[in-house]
């Protein structure tokens, strides 16, 4: 069991490296795409609702989307196992905060929410969070409360079996969720938007 959770560390440490190196070689060559003052860069949803949840974090605690009013929150649907996409949507997420003014940094919250509580436990799940930031959460429910959350901020997902019995991985959207103060889905970010970008798309929410 022990060398079965080394492994995975290690793959999960090679992940975040080169979703880290992505990031790095993907901002040296971007040549900006700015857009008028003002503007944000992600999607914009035509329809501002508020979307509400409930589940269990990676500490046992049950977070309820009531108590992140007041910040900008960034959630991001994924799971453990995913070998390329979620270790690099995370990593662009760190980027993101660590662009952020501090005292805007503190009025954000980024949360990862996974797809497969068949094999992501707490402790996984917490382990793989704090790879990437300390101050990340992650967020598991039963399996009719995960297709639950995902049918709300419309994530798609399906299970894709493997080889073997047992063994399987998910195809899923890939999408920044960006939810504003008011608790209403405002942005979806895609994985073309530079951090920089996102940031200060994070800024036009926070001055509202």
């Amino acid at each position: 069991m022990r060398q079965k959770r080394a492994s995975w560390r290690s793959r999960l440490a090679c992940a975040v490296g080169c979703a880290l190196l992505g990031l790095l070689a993907g901002g040296a060559a971007a040549a900006g795409g700015a857009t008028a003052a003002g503007e944000f860069h992600a999607r914009v949803l035509p329809h501002a609702i508020e979307r509400s949840f409930q589940l269990l974090d990676h500490k046992g605690r049950l977070r309820a989307s009531s108590e992140f009013k007041g910040q900008v929150v960034l959630l991001f649907f994924g799971f453990t196992h995913c070998p390329d996409v979620c270790p690099t949507e995370l990593a662009r997420l760190a980027e993101l905060m660590a662009r952020l003014e501090p005292d805007l940094a503190r009025q954000v919250q980024v949360i990862f929410v996974t797809l497969d509580p068949e094999r992501d436990t707490p402790a996984l799940l917490g382990d793989y969070v704090s790879a990437f930031s300390p101050e990340f959460i992650a967020l598991r429910g039963s399996a009719a409360e995960t297709a639950e959350i995902a049918e709300a901020f419309r994530v798609f997902y399906r299970r894709v079996e493997g080889s073997a019995p047992g063994r399987y991985t998910l195809e899923h959207s890939a999408y920044i969720h960006a939810v504003d103060k008011q608790g209403r889905l405002r942005l979806r970010m895609p994985g073309s938007l530079e951090p920089g970008e996102m940031a200060d798309d994070v800024r036009l929410l926070l001055a509202e």
